[in-house]
Formats: C-alpha cells, sequence, structure tokens
C-alpha cells in the first residue's frame, strides 16, 4: 500500500503560485493527501518572495494537512531545493508527487498518480509517474484519456516517484548526482534522471498543464514556451469520469524489423527466462521483439513494449543455443536470462545487453479463488528429482504456518492429486489443496498471496515476475545462477556441496546417486523455511 505525499518547490513567482494552490484545491483526493512545501527566497525579488510565502501560508492555514516546512535565503536553486524537499516529504509518505509553481494539475490529476503508484509500486525498473505529454488538438481528439504508455527516460513537468527508487538513485543527499553533475548542480537534474534510461509512465492526455513562460530559470521567453513547452490540451478540457487507466500495447517507436524467438526447452522457468531476454532484446534493438512460447497464457498478465506473446512454433532465433549453451552458461556462471540475451545478441549481430523486467504487470485479480486472508501459496513439485525437497518437509512446514494462523494453499498440477493427498492429508482444515486450477485461475491464486513458496521450478518464476514476494528451496545452482532481476528469497542448504552443478564443471558430472534426490536438499529443516515465510509477512 502506497502513502501519497505531495512536495512542491516555489520561487519567485506569485501568479502561477496561485495558480498551482488554487488548482490543488479543485483535485480529486486532496484532503486525504499531506503536502510539504519549500519555499526559496531572494532579496533581489523580496516583494514577489514575500507574496508567494504569503500565499502558501493562507493555503496551509486553510488546509490542516499542509505544512510549509521550509523557506531558504540564500535560496538553494531550482534543484538544490528538489533535492533538500524531497527526502523530507518521504517523511511523511512513501510516495511523493512533485510540483512547481507552474506546473497545474488536472482535478483527476492525483487520482492518475496515485492509481499509477499502486500499479507500479513493486516494479522497480520503473523510476517515476509523468503527469505531463503534449499533444496538438487533432491528436488530443483523436487521444484515450486513460492510455497511457511506458517508456524510458525523464519528463520534468509534474511527476512521482517511490521512496525506494529515490534513494536507489539519490542516496547520501544525491552523492552521485553532485558527482556527475558538478558542485552546484543546479539545472542539470532532468537531464542526468534522463540519461538513467530509467522506465517512466506517462498519460498520453496530459494530467498535468505546463505554465511557467515568464520567470523562468531556463525559459528564453513566453514565446519560445508557448511554441515547445505550453500544452494547451490535456484532461482540463474534458469532464472526465472514473475509468480504468491502460497501457497501450506498444508505447517506444519500433523499427519495421521484426526478431522471431523460440525456446526449445519445455520448462515454464526458461520460458520466463526467456521472456526477460525478449524485453532486454526489444530495449536495446528498438525493433519488435515475437516471442513463441510453449506458455502463452501465463504472459497474459504482463506487458513490455515491442515485445509480443505467441504459441510456440519452431522459428527463428532458438535462444536456447543447446547443451553446449548450458555447458558456456555454467562455466562463466552466467544466469540463465543473461545467456539467452548472448544468445540473441549472437544471431543479431549486437553487442551484448541485459535482461530487462516487463514494465507492466496487471495485479488486479480477476476473481478470487480464495478468501481467506492472508495465504501463502506453495508449489511443492517439480519435474526433476534432483530439485526435490521432501514430501515431509512440505507437510512440516504447512503445520508450522499453519499453527502460526496463516492459511496454506497448495497448487498442483491435474495429475497430482494422490501425491498432494498423501503429503498435505493430515495437515489441518488451515491448509487446503487444489489440484488442476486453470491457468488464470492460478494466476489469481498468485497475484493474491502474501508468499509463494516453491522448488526452482516455473511458479516461483511466475511469481518473482509478477511481483509477488517468493521463496525458493533449492541447491544445485546458486542464487544469482536462477533468481537474477527478482526478489525471490533463496532458502539454501548448509552444506560443502551446495552449488554442485555449478561447481563441478555443468553437465551431470555429481554422483549418480544425486539424479534421484538431493540429499543436501533435504538438510533444508521445515521450521528454517516457516521462519522464512513468515518474517517476509511481517
Amino acid at each position: 500500500m502506497i502513502e501519497p505525499v505531495i512536495a512542491i518547490t516555489l520561487f519567485r513567482r506569485p501568479n502561477y503560485t496561485a495558480q498551482l494552490f488554487d488548482a490543488l484545491s479543485q483535485c480529486e483526493g486532496i484532503a486525504e493527501i499531506p503536502v510539504v512545501i519549500s519555499i526559496d527566497q531572494d532579496s533581489k525579488y523580496a516583494p514577489d518572495c514575500e507574496e508567494v510565502a504569503r500565499l502558501a501560508e493562507v493555503w496551509c492555514s486553510n488546509n490542516p494537512n499542509r505544512n510549509v516546512i521550509g523557506t531558504h535565503d540564500p535560496r538553494l536553486g531550482i534543484d538544490l531545493n528538489k533535492l533538500w524537499v524531497i527526502p523530507r516529504a518521504f517523511e511523511c509518505g512513501n510516495f511523493m508527487i512533485f510540483l512547481e509553481d507552474d506546473t497545474i494539475p488536472s482535478k483527476d490529476a492525483l487520482r492518475w498518480f496515485v492509481e499509477m503508484g499502486e500499479r507500479y509500486a513493486d516494479n522497480e525498473d520503473i523510476f517515476g509517474i509523468g503527469g505531463y505529454n503534449r499533444l496538438s488538438r487533432e491528436e488530443f481528439e483523436a487521444a484515450n484519456p486513460f492510455e497511457y504508455r511506458i517508456e524510458r527516460g525523464f519528463n520534468a513537468w509534474g511527476w512521482a516517484t517511490w521512496r525506494n527508487r529515490w534513494d536507489a538513485l539519490f542516496a547520501n543527499n544525491g552523492a552521485q548526482y553532485k558527482a556527475d553533475t558538478g558542485a552546484e548542480a543546479n539545472g542539470l537534474f532532468d537531464s542526468w534522471l534522463d540519461k538513467q534510461k530509467k522506465g517512466f509512465v506517462r498519460p498520453m492526455v496530459a494530467r498535468i498543464q505546463s505554465v511557467g513562460g515568464e520567470q523562468g530559470e531556463h525559459t528564453p521567453s513566453p514565446e519560445w514556451h508557448r511554441e515547445h513547452e505550453h500544452n494547451e490540451w490535456g484532461a482540463w478540457n474534458l469532464i472526465i469520469p472514473n475509468g480504468a487507466f491502460k497501457c497501450r500495447a506498444d508505447s517506444i517507436a519500433r523499427s519495421n524489423t521484426i526478431h522471431t524467438l523460440h525456446l526449445s526447452s519445455n520448462g515454464l522457468g526458461d520460458s520466463v527466462c526467456a521472456y526477460y531476454a525478449a524485453c532486454g532484446a526489444a530495449d536495446a534493438t528498438k525493433d519488435q521483439i515475437v516471442f513463441h512460447s510453449r506458455f502463452p497464457d501465463w504472459f497474459e498478465r504482463v506487458a513490455h513494449p515491442g515485445v509480443r506473446i505467441e504459441s510456440h512454433r519452431d522459428e527463428g532465433i532458438n535462444v536456447y543455443g543447446g547443451p553446449e549453451t548450458y555447458q558456456k552458461e555454467l562455466a562463466l556462471s552466467n544466469d540463465r536470462k543473461q545467456s539467452y540475451c548472448d544468445t540473441i545478441a549472437q544471431s543479431v549481430a549486437i553487442e551484448k545487453f541485459a535482461p530487462a523486467v516487463p514494465l507492466q504487470v496487471d495485479k488486479v485479480q480477476r476473481s478470487r479463488p480464495i478468501e481467506a486472508q492472508p495465504y501463502v501459496l506453495i508449489s511443492p513439485f517439480t519435474a526433476w528429482h534432483d530439485r526435490h525437497w521432501l514430501p515431509l518437509h512440505w507437510a512440516r512446514m504447512a503445520q508450522q504456518l499453519a499453527a502460526s494462523g496463516v492459511q496454506v494453499v497448495v497448487a498442483a498440477s491435474g495429475g497430482e492429486l494422490k501425491r498432494t493427498e498423501e503429503i498435505f492429508g493430515a495437515c489441518p482444515p488451515q491448509v487446503s489443496w487444489h489440484v488442476g486450477w486453470p491457468v488464470n485461475t492460478l494466476l489469481d491464486a498468485i497475484l493474491g498471496a502474501a508468499v509463494v513458496i516453491g522448488n526452482d521450478s516455473g511458479i516461483p518464476h511466475v511469481g518473482a515476475m509478477h511481483g509477488v514476494p517468493t521463496v525458493a528451496i533449492h541447491s544445485h545452482l546458486p542464487h544469482e545462477l536462477i533468481w537474477s532481476h527478482t526478489n525471490v528469497e533463496s532458502v539454501m542448504p548448509e552444506t560443502a556441496c551446495v552449488g554442485c552443478r555449478w561447481g563441478h564443471g555443468g553437465g551431470s558430472k555429481w554422483a549418480a546417486c544425486c539424479n534421484k534426490g538431493c540429499s543436501a536438499l533435504a538438510s533444508v529443516a521445515p521450521e528454517r523455511v516457516a521462519e522464512v515465510v513468515l518474517r517476509m509477512m511481517r
């Protein structure tokens, strides 16, 4: 759950300040959101600065949630003022909406920011939510007011971000930004952030109007502003009912080149890894990527600009290069996603690139297969004998969680009914099992879970791809070779042979008996896994 807060910087333009406060007062939801204001002062502009401060104080006095917390004389400047007020805003909430005096919000602007803040809260490849877009009248009339696009870069006029994203880029009061841009660090904030090429969400129909043509630090003239920055057409021109925001299928301009990918491996987890590689390829090439997956239904809730999922056909690039590729992957200590990226890069003759997480994840449950809350979802089975955790361990862990007041849901395929009953049949009523759920129902169950628990297998990969906290119990490969780019927490044995497949040079170069099961994996105590899950749920 996000906790929104608004941060505002002001300087010497009382006319714009008055417009901003008037618009904010009309915004839906403004009464519930705290506002933190920082005002630059300068004796050269004393009358205007004093009027700005007066307007802020009057507005705050009429709105109990408001708090003018800073005035600065001598002034900090356009960007150091941001670096001062934003950390203080994050003391009041974990999702910050940033406005300046000339960024005027529409009535539904706060709803736009908050809904997008909730939707992408767990997708750390998205840095921010923007409110600005510039359309001609013809483009505006043709646009869907509830569509948005995802791009890489940054736009400054009315935007929002989460505390963890801010902390990742601006640790130590923006030390890296200041090192990159110089001691003064003023006037380069927007361009520096743009160069980071983080994911950025922008509405097709603007929720923020840029009005600052006069007395701007970096605006040559009102005429220049009107020609290059002023956006006349936006949500303020419409009577907008509540509607569902939706992402455009492709948000970034693409070439006409189409790269077709497929995967000869049969595993769901492998297919998820290949999807990350396809997303990275779309970002790297700016071409169109078609991924022929054996599991297209599992990707209905995720999307990435330039990537299209189709049913499997042996066409185009096989991102899994066969056993030799796997041996090389292990020898180089590459994770599988990166190995798939390297195969694509070699095939299309481009420089190596990194995998990417999908920019859009639809976390809305379309059904509620499990009403009890909170619950954890267990996926105990895998096709690989060497990855099995002991059945008694699964049962014992489920009992431990149930004793702690947690509902436990076991999900298994249609052919696993007998095994499921044998393992979990003696568990208390708080442990239920569901065999043979269709993909959409299982996805809803995954999205509603507090934690997903599994082996090195497909369901943990799916849970992680959708941003659900996930625990994986495994032994034969290190964490970073399986779960890179995800929030999976590994629980591994504390024995010398952990990582055996990688450590022994790959392939089947381990003891033959290990192909029937992993004794090291059996040493992972159920109580230890239950403790990790309960900690994640706190």
